[in-house]
């Protein structure tokens, strides 16, 4: 029999600022908060200040070599406030129910990475079962008292819904009693070269299940690392209400096969070649927005006036022109009147000369960059901010490709340029709700969110939602509601009801002349 390791929300509850006042050193009390990790119990100790290793170890009745073995992050010191492992002196009889805590060690120079139990689960999982997949399972069920929604409630919002919505929905409808069942498969290539990028995403994931947690939402999450195995072969995979993952495009044929034939959604969360994947098969879900899907929305985004004169600027040695044409064909769809200005690069800043006294006609220009090509691109916008030198109204629009080429572009250019981005992702800092994800990451995970940790937020956030929410049948629509999330946006569309799903929302990036960033609404 599989054994299966659980990983408790608790400890990412726990409070991790104390006050700072002068007092005697506290009694160390006994921690009531266990975790059971790999078949050996922990206390989990919340350190006070001025509690040493010696009075921890008195009071559990353990050795410094016990307590630091199960914390090496300890071996430069003990930190007031940080929460550590306490391992028990004699075994006890632990419920099958109980779930195991994340622990989140300091990640500095020198000492053992955050992410390191982690990795000791999934290895230990490995060792003893190497026929199976390394698995976790996260519950994110409310747990009284941590969260106030009891079963009267439950039942309470199960009358809401008639029994004739009950019979007619895919998505069923999940409560205290059946929990959301959820498979994550992400390549954490936890037992030889762990990718961080992975585990922030699912960090990100944890971040997310503790907020659905707080309000009622219940989840059982389990987690594969396809490094170690093939989630194919374990057949709890089969009872999943929906799978993310796996990552690359390149493994995805088999899983997508997988989910059509047993009817379970499935999510490929970051690879937008994946979009290969969505024809013909209804149980398809692709998170990133492709290439295609930007463009379209670029243009969208013109809001083209009767004064505004549309140019298109491409290599006149053709070597894009698949791109120019997708370009020109979406702009031709929405019926916007342009124009080409095609030149080569050996032209150099005279073009910026040439054009800005030959644009002498009314109205503002509004100019799409049909390049993605690190060297052409770059000089048609450098050329572009000559012209705004001219008092020439101006607006560029570029493919989100060229923000990363901002080495070779001065840090201004953008700005002056009036530039304008569809973007599958980027994070609006001054956002409320952003503030409020940074504060808690950073006090759970003791470091900073990348965009994987956003990524990760987002798509469970938006997943779990929809699922519990949705009140009608997807197998039947060919839309799904609209979500905004911290780094991106969700809107999943598709072309008809036998093709998979495509995420439609992107964000619409605005550099303005006076030097600001703006995500339009």
């Amino acid at each position: 029999m599989r054994r299966k390791l659980f990983l408790s929300m608790v400890l990412l509850l726990t409070v991790w600022t104390l006050s700072a006042q002068d007092y005697e050193a506290p009694e160390v009390k006994i921690s009531s908060e266990r975790a059971n990790i790999a078949g050996k119990v922990y206390y989990v100790h919340k350190v006070e200040p001025k509690q040493t290793i010696f009075s921890i170890c008195k009071a559990y009745g353990i050795t410094q070599e016990a307590l630091l073995e199960a914390n090496p992050s300890m071996a430069d010191g003990l930190k007031a406030g940080s929460s550590i492992l306490v391992p028990e002196a004699v075994r006890e009889n632990v419920p099958d129910a109980v779930q195991e805590k994340v622990s989140d060690d300091n990640p500095e120079k020198g000492q053992t990475k955050w992410y390191e139990k982690l990795l000791g689960l999934f290895n230990k999982s490995k060792k003893n079962e190497e026929e199976e997949p390394a698995q976790l399972i996260v519950t994110a069920a409310p747990i009284s008292p941590i969260v106030s929604v009891n079963d009267q409630d439950s039942l309470q919002l199960q009358d809401q819904v008639s029994e004739e919505i009950r019979e007619s929905v895919t998505f069923r409808i999940f409560d205290r009693t059946r929990p959301l069942r959820i498979s994550l498969l992400l390549p954490f290539n936890a037992s030889n070269d762990p990718s961080s990028n992975y585990f922030d995403f699912y960090c990100g994931v944890l971040s997310a299940l503790r907020e659905l947690k707080e309000d009622g939402y219940c989840v059982e999450l389990s987690v594969f690392d396809t490094k170690a195995s093939n989630p194919l072969n374990d057949s709890s995979l089969k009872e999943s209400d929906l799978i993310i993952g796996p990552v690359h495009a390149s493994d995805i044929g088999s899983y997508a096969e997988f989910a059509k034939e047993n009817e379970i959604p499935m999510v490929s969360p970051m690879d937008s070649r994946s979009a290969t994947f969505i024809p013909e098969n209804p149980y398809f879900f692709l998170a990133p927005a492709t290439d295609s899907i930007q463009l379209c929305n670029l243009v969208k985004s013109l809001n083209v006036s009767f004064d505004d004169n549309v140019y298109v600027f491409y290599n006149s040695t053709l070597k894009e022109k698949s791109l120019v044409d997708r370009i020109t064909a979406s702009l031709d769809s929405a019926g916007i009147p342009y124009r080409h200005e095609a030149y080569d690069i050996l032209m150099g800043r005279e073009l910026g000369e040439m054009l800005g006294h030959q644009w002498s006609e009314k109205g503002s220009y509004k100019i799409i960059v049909a390049s993605s090509d690190a060297a052409f691109a770059p000089d048609v916008v450098r050329n572009l901010k000559q012209i705004t030198r001219n008092n020439v109204p101006l607006k560029i629009y570029c493919l989100n490709e060229l923000r990363s080429f901002e080495s070779s572009i001065d840090y201004d250019t953008f700005f002056l340029t009036n530039a304008h981005f569809s973007a599958p992702y980027w994070v609006d800092y001054s956002n409320q709700q952003t503030h409020d994800f940074l504060l808690k990451y950073r006090a759970l995970f003791n470091a900073e969110p990348t965009a994987f940790s956003f990524q990760g937020y987002d798509l469970m956030k938006y997943c779990v939602s929809a699922m519990y929410d949705g009140a009608t049948d997807f197998t039947q629509t060919t839309s799904l509601p609209y979500m905004r999330g911290l780094q991106g946006n969700f809107r999943f569309e598709r072309s008809d009801k036998n093709s998979g799903w495509q995420n439609t929302a992107t964000r619409d990036i605005i550099y303005s002349p006076d030097f600001t960033v703006t995500l339009t609404r």
